[in-house]
C-alpha cells in the first residue's frame, strides 16, 4: 500500500530523535508544524448569554487583557467563545447560560483565518436540534455549508472540542490535561507521517475495519452471517425433515392402536344399546302403572268430593253465601270475646294494684277522719314555730361565728399575760408600784379564761337565746297534746306527722287516678259485650229459617259445625285439584285409554314379575362410549390426514445436505480471510502505538524550552508521562521531580508550557490562545515573565492572538511593565 513507505520512515526517523541531541528535536519539530497559518478572533458580540447582554469585545491581533473584578463575566465570555465554536451540551449544561433576562442564548463571533475573513452567528435553543447556526464567509460573501455533524470550530480550527480545550483553551486552576489522550497522540502521528492528522494510520485502520466489517458484522449485507443464516436455515429445514420421517413412524404405530380401539368400541356399545332397550320396555311398563295408580287415586278422591258437595248444597239445604256469611259473623264474634278476655285481665290488674295501695292505710286513714280538727289546728300551731326556730339558729350560728373570729385565742392571751407578768415581775424589785401592777395582771388573766371556761361572753350574756328555749317548750307542749294521736299513726312528733298527711294526700291522688282508669275499663267491656250481643243476634236470626236454637251455646255449635263442614269440602277441592293437575301432568297430553291399551300390551309381554336389576349407570356409560368412540374416530381422521402431509421426497433430503456442505466451504474460506484482516489491524495498531511512545522527546524538547523561559530559566528541562503529566528534570543532569511535588504555580507553568507544546505541534494554525486567571498562582517576578514570553512569542510569529482574562490588578501592571497596554478590555 502507498502509505507503508512514509510509515516506515518517520518509525525510522522517530526511533533515532529518541536518542538524538536537543538541536536535533528541534529539527524534528519544525518538520511537524510545517506551513503556520493565522487564527484570530476579530470581535465577540454577546446578544444574550448568562448575566451578559449586548456585550461587544474587539480583540486586538496580539495580546489581549480582559479585566473585572469577580462576577463581572470573565468566565462568561470564555463560555461564550467556547459555546460558540463547539456548541453547548444538554440538560443542566445546556441550562446554565440562560439568558438572565429571558430568550435564548445567542450571539455573533467574527474570526480570520488563513486570510478570509468569516462571520458565526448562533442562537441556541431548548434542544440542540432547536440550535440555529450559520457561518458567513465574509470574503467571498457565500454562506458556509458546514458537513454533517460538525461544528464550526472543528471546521475552522481543525481540531475537535476536546483537543481544543486540553491545549489553548486554559480556564482557571484546570491547567491538568483531561480526556482522550490516545486521540492527541494519534493527530501527532499521522501529522509526522504525512503531513496531515487525517491521513496514514487512520486510513489504513478504517479501510482494514472496513475489509473486516464486510466479511463479519451487525450489518445486514455482512458475508459471513449471510452465509452462516442460510447454512442454518438449510440445517433447521434438514431436522424438520428428519422430524417429519420420525412421525410418519410413530403416526403409523398410532393408526394401527385406533382402529383396533374403535372395532372394540363399536361393539361394546352395541351390546349396551340392546340391554338399555329392555330397560326402556320396564321403566315404561313402570311409567305406566304409575299413571293408572293415580287415575284410581284420582276417582278415589272424586267420589269423597261429590258426595259431601251434593249434601252440602243440594236443592234445599244451606248456601254457600250463608255459610260463608256465618263463618264472617262467627270470627267477629271470636275477636270480640279476645278482646273482651283483654279487657278483664285488665280491669283485674287495675283492681289487684288498689287493693295492694290500700292494704296498709285504712287504719291510719281513720285516725286522721277522727282528728281531723284537732291535728289541723297543731299543725297550725306548730309551724310557724319550726319555721322561727329555724331562723333563730341560723342567726345564732351566724353571730357565734362572728365572736370566735374577733375573739383573741385563749392560749395567745395567755402567753402575752405571762410574758407581761414576768417583766412587772422583774421591774418589781426596782418599784413595789410593779408588783401592784404584776397582780392586777395575774387576776385579770385568771377572770378571762374563768370566764371562757364557763362559756359567757364579754358582757356576761348566756349562749342560748331565751326566745329559742320559749320556742322549744311550746313546741314540746304541743307534741305532748298530740301524744295519743301519734301513738295512733306510729310517729313521734308533729314534724313528721306533716310527711304521713302528705303520703297520705300523693296515695288519695294515685287512687284516685286507678279508680278513672278502672272506669274507663269497664265502660269498654260494656261495650264490647254490647258488641257481641248484636253479633250474636245476628247468628240467630241467620239460623232461624233453617233450624230453632234455644241458647248461645246451640249456635256457636251449629257455626262451628257448618265452618268444619266448609272447611272439609275445601281440602277436598283443593286435593282432588292437585290430583288432578298431577294426572294431567303424567298424560302429557296423550289420550288416557290408550296408554292403558298399552299398558296390558306390556304386562302381557314382561309378565307381573319384578323387573330384573337395573343398572343406573348404563345410560351414562353409554354416552361415555359413543363419546369416546366419536373421539377415536376424529382422532383416526386427523392421524391419516397428518400422515399424508408428512410424507416427503428422500432426493430432497439429499440436495439439502449438499447445499450444507457447500456453504460450510464457503464460509470457512471467509472466516479465513478474516482471521488475516484482523491480525493485519492488530500489527498496524501495535506498530502506531509504539510510534507515538517515540513522540515524547519532541514535547519534551518544545515543552522545556517553554518552562525554561517561563521560570528564567530554573527548570530547562521537562519530561512529560505517555498520560501527559509533567515532571522536571534538575539542571546538571539530576534527579527528575513530579509535578505533584513542586509548587501550585510552578504546577501552572508546567501545565500551561505543555498545553502551548501540544496545540503548537498539533496543528498547522497559530490557534488564538484564550487563559482564565492562568497566572493567578503566579509570583509577581514568574507572572512579569510570562507576560514578556508570550509578547516575545507572539511578535516574533511563534504564537497566535492571546487573551487573558484577570481580575489582579497586579496583572495590569505587569502587562504594563513589558508593555502590554493595547488590548486591555475592562468589564463593567
Amino acid at each position: 500500500m502507498p502509505l507503508c513507505a512514509p510509515l516506515s520512515a518517520v518509525w525510522k526517523r522517530t526511533r533515532a530523535t529518541a536518542a538524538s541531541t536537543n538541536a536535533r528535536c528541534s529539527t524534528d519539530c519544525e518538520l511537524l508544524t510545517g506551513r503556520c497559518v493565522s487564527v484570530r478572533i476579530t470581535e465577540i458580540y454577546i446578544k444574550s448569554f448568562g448575566k451578559l447582554r449586548g456585550v461587544k469585545i474587539t480583540p486586538v491581533d496580539g495580546v489581549n487583557i480582559i479585566y473585572g473584578e469577580n462576577e463581572a463575566g470573565k468566565s462568561t465570555v470564555m463560555a461564550f467563545v467556547l459555546s460558540m465554536l463547539y456548541g453547548v451540551g444538554k440538560g443542566e449544561q445546556r441550562h446554565r447560560y440562560d439568558p438572565w433576562s429571558g430568550g435564548r442564548m445567542s450571539g455573533v463571533l467574527s474570526l480570520e483565518c488563513d486570510g478570509r475573513e468569516y462571520t458565526l452567528t448562533r442562537q441556541f435553543g431548548v434542544t440542540k436540534a432547536a440550535d440555529k447556526t450559520e457561518l458567513w464567509c465574509k470574503t467571498s460573501g457565500e454562506m458556509v455549508d458546514l458537513p454533517q455533524n460538525t461544528e464550526p470550530g472543528t471546521y475552522l480550527l481543525k481540531i475537535n472540542r476536546e483537543s481544543f480545550v486540553n491545549t489553548v483553551f486554559i480556564g482557571q486552576a484546570g491547567t491538568p490535561i483531561h480526556g482522550n489522550n490516545n486521540e492527541i497522540l494519534a493527530k501527532l502521528t499521522n501529522l509526522a507521517t504525512s503531513g496531515d492528522e487525517t491521513a496514514s494510520h487512520t486510513e489504513i485502520s478504517e479501510r482494514l475495519a472496513e475489509a473486516s466489517a464486510a466479511l463479519r458484522s451487525r450489518r445486514a449485507n455482512a458475508i459471513i452471517p449471510s452465509l452462516e443464516k442460510q447454512r442454518q436455515e438449510l440445517l433447521e429445514e434438514r431436522a424438520v425433515i428428519n422430524q417429519r420421517v420420525s412421525e410418519a413412524e410413530t403416526l403409523r404405530d398410532d393408526l394401527s392402536r385406533l382402529s383396533s380401539r374403535q372395532t372394540h368400541l363399536e361393539a361394546e356399545l352395541e351390546q349396551m344399546l340392546r340391554s338399555d332397550s329392555v330397560q326402556n320396555e320396564y321403566r315404561r311398563l313402570a311409567e305406566l302403572r304409575d299413571i293408572a295408580a293415580r287415575r284410581e287415586q284420582l276417582d278415589a278422591v272424586k267420589e269423597k268430593y261429590d258426595k259431601l258437595h251434593d249434601a252440602m248444597f243440594s236443592e234445599g239445604s244451606i248456601s254457600q253465601e250463608f255459610i260463608e256469611q256465618a263463618r264472617s259473623d262467627l270470627d267477629q264474634y271470636n275477636s270480640q270475646c279476645a278482646v273482651v278476655r283483654t279487657k278483664q285481665e285488665r280491669l283485674s290488674e287495675i283492681e289487684e294494684k288498689l287493693r295492694t295501695i290500700t292494704r296498709n292505710s285504712p287504719g291510719k286513714l281513720r285516725v286522721i277522719k277522727r282528728n281531723a280538727d284537732e291535728i289541723s289546728n297543731a299543725i297550725a300551731e306548730y309551724t310557724p314555730l319550726s319555721k322561727r326556730k329555724a331562723a333563730i339558729e341560723r342567726e345564732m350560728e351566724s353571730q357565734t361565728a362572728d365572736t370566735v373570729r374577733s375573739r383573741l385565742s385563749l392560749q395567745s392571751v395567755v402567753i402575752v399575760a405571762a410574758a407581761v407578768a414576768v417583766i412587772l415581775f422583774m421591774l418589781g424589785f426596782i418599784s413595789s408600784v410593779f408588783f401592784w401592777l404584776f397582780g392586777l395582771t395575774v387576776l385579770l388573766t385568771g377572770a378571762y379564761i374563768y370566764v371562757q371556761k364557763k362559756g359567757f361572753s364579754l358582757d356576761g350574756a348566756p349562749k342560748e337565746s331565751i326566745e329559742l328555749q320559749n320556742i322549744n317548750d311550746s313546741m314540746r307542749a304541743i307534741n305532748r297534746n298530740m301524744r295519743p294521736v301519734l301513738d295512733e299513726l306510729a310517729i313521734a312528733s308533729v314534724d313528721e306527722l306533716e310527711g304521713v298527711l302528705q303520703r297520705m294526700s300523693d296515695q288519695r291522688a294515685r287512687v284516685n287516678e286507678i279508680e278513672r282508669e278502672k272506669e274507663a275499663v269497664l265502660n269498654d267491656i260494656a261495650s264490647e259485650r254490647e258488641q257481641l250481643e248484636e253479633v250474636m243476634q245476628r247468628l240467630k236470626d241467620r239460623i232461624y229459617p233453617y233450624m230453632s236454637v234455644e241458647s248461645d251455646d246451640d249456635v256457636l255449635r251449629v257455626i262451628n259445625t257448618l265452618s268444619r263442614a266448609q272447611i272439609d269440602h275445601e281440602k277436598l277441592e283443593t286435593r282432588y285439584n292437585s290430583e288432578k293437575e298431577s294426572y294431567e301432568a303424567l298424560l302429557a297430553g296423550r289420550d288416557a285409554d290408550e296408554l292403558m291399551l298399552e299398558l296390558e300390551e306390556l304386562t302381557a309381554k314382561l309378565g307381573t314379575d319384578e323387573p330384573p336389576q337395573m343398572d343406573a349407570r348404563l345410560a351414562e356409560n353409554i354416552d361415555d362410549c359413543r363419546s369416546e368412540l366419536e373421539s377415536v374416530r376424529m382422532e383416526l381422521v386427523q392421524k391419516e390426514t397428518s400422515l399424508g402431509m408428512l410424507n416427503s421426497d428422500p432426493q430432497e433430503l439429499n440436495k439439502i445436505s449438499d447445499n450444507i456442505k457447500t456453504l460450510t466451504g464457503r464460509i470457512d474460506k471467509y472466516e479465513f480471510e478474516y482471521e488475516a484482516l484482523q491480525e493485519a489491524s492488530s500489527a498496524l495498531n501495535a506498530a502506531f502505538e509504539s510510534m507515538q511512545k517515540d513522540f515524547g522527546p519532541m514535547i519534551n524538547y518544545r515543552a522545556g524550552k517553554i518552562v525554561s523561559e517561563l521560570t528564567g530559566g530554573k527548570y530547562p528541562s521537562v519530561v512529560v508521562s505517555e498520560s501527559l503529566v509533567p515532571s522536571v528534570a534538575e539542571p546538571g543532569g539530576g534527579s527528575i521531580r513530579s509535578c505533584f511535588n513542586l509548587s501550585a504555580g510552578t504546577v501552572d507553568q508546567l501545565y500551561l508550557a505543555l498545553r502551548l507544546a501540544i496545540s503548537d505541534m498539533l496543528t498547522e494554525e497559530k490557534l488564538p490562545v484564550m487563559l482564565d486567571d492562568a497566572f493567578a498562582q503566579f509570583d509577581d517576578k514568574r507572572m512579569t515573565d510570562a507576560l514578556a514570553y508570550i509578547r516575545r512569542e507572539n511578535e516574533a510569529g511563534s504564537m497566535g492572538q492571546v487573551i487573558l482574562f484577570t481580575c489582579h490588578d497586579r496583572l495590569l501592571l505587569s502587562a504594563k511593565e513589558v508593555g502590554l497596554t493595547d488590548g486591555i478590555v475592562r468589564l463593567r
